[in-house]
């Protein structure tokens, strides 16, 4: 009889390699509910995995670290000119005909009034070979890449778009309701985009909100 493993790997290198990487305290911020606490955040660049299930704050001296389903709900990064954005999320990961939910830090591709994150991970399947009935010592590996996105209206107006979701598919009818109040960009929305369109209809959206909220007045001079 076949015997089969499943192991996640949510990046190819281990939690311990990752470590080993080289990780600073960087400018940023975390989110705890509705306050905002600005400090230094441990970061590493190339350490996605390392962010997902932590994170570590130097907050007035003092060293503290937070699992992602903990009190700390998002945090960000500025390093080197670049942002980097992370939000608490429950996320649900595929195991063959399964499912497990976990919580993780995912990355926000898009930050603002509209967050919406990517999720990347592995599955690897490993099974011994059989012949005749027999179990060999020899096995199988494969290796199967996931990518799902999750979305959320961070708007304090909407607060039942608050939770992140899984976006089931790239449609119209499934982004109306978060961008329904900027009726001229949902109406020129197609039907079906891409994830790079979307992007571009999400950031466009979150600066129609941003500068709404904050407008600029022009004081012509006499």
């Amino acid at each position: 009889m076949e015997r089969l493993i499943l192991l996640i790997t949510l990046i190819t290198l281990s939690v311990l390699n990752l470590y080993s990487q080289d990780t600073t305290f960087k400018t940023g911020y975390a989110l705890k509910g509705a306050d905002t606490i600005f400090c230094k955040v441990k970061f590493c660049r190339d350490c996605a995995e390392l962010h997902k299930h932590s994170v570590t704050l130097l907050v007035e001296n003092e060293v503290v670290s937070f699992y992602a389903s903990g009190i700390i709900t998002g945090y960000g990064v500025y390093d080197k000119g670049n942002e980097y954005h992370y939000g608490a999320v429950d996320v649900e990961i595929l195991l063959g005909n399964q499912s497990r939910s976990q919580t993780l830090f995912l990355k926000k591709i898009v930050a603002g009034a509209i967050s919406f994150y990517e999720h990347y991970y592995s599955i690897t399947t490993t099974k011994r070979t059989t012949i005749d009935g027999v179990q060999q010592q020899k096995t199988e590996t494969t290796r199967k890449d996931y990518t799902t996105y999750y979305i959320a209206k961070t708007d304090s107006s909407s607060p039942a778009l608050s939770k992140p979701v899984l976006l089931e598919s790239f449609r119209k009818k499934e982004l109306e309701r978060y961008t329904s109040d900027n009726s001229e960009l949902t109406e020129r929305m197609e039907k079906r985009f891409s994830v790079k369109e979307l992007i571009a209809i999400l950031t466009e959206y979150n600066n129609w909100s941003r500068q709404k909220k904050n407008p600029v007045v022009n004081k012509q001079s006499d």
